[in-house]
């Protein structure tokens, strides 16, 4: 994943347009070498989350238990039926949980389950 560079040059004084027109590669150079001194930190930290967040979208898409999974194949499932409700089974603990719901609350991700564990945030 690529690093997002926030910085910007400070605005052109004389001397820093001069500087530019007569070296622009040393220039940049500096420029850029000023910039990472100073937020070598923030830069470190985004390569690591990015990181993190890699390995955790890895991990989910390589385990097929994972709730992830269930919640995009339910959500597929009701994105092609046009039914208004639906009965929900849950099983937990050996004890069996019936009730009848909105099937729009099955077309989107309510739990979050994609939007925001899938993607590591």
């Amino acid at each position: 994943m690529a690093y997002r560079c926030e910085g910007r040059l400070p605005a052109w004084t004389e001397d820093s347009f001069l500087e530019y027109v007569l070296d622009p590669e040393g220039y940049v150079a500096r420029a850029a070498a000023e910039y990472v001194t100073d937020k070598q930190e923030q830069i470190l930290y985004q390569f690591m989350c990015n990181s993190l967040k890699a390995k955790a979208f890895i991990e989910i898409c390589g385990n097929p238990r994972n709730q992830a999974h269930s919640v995009k194949a339910i959500m597929q499932a009701m994105l092609h039926n046009a039914a208004k409700t639906v009965r929900v089974t849950v099983i937990k603990n050996n004890i069996e949980f019936s009730f009848k719901t909105d099937a729009r609350a099955f077309r989107h991700d309510s739990a979050g389950a994609l939007s925001h564990r899938a993607r590591g945030g």
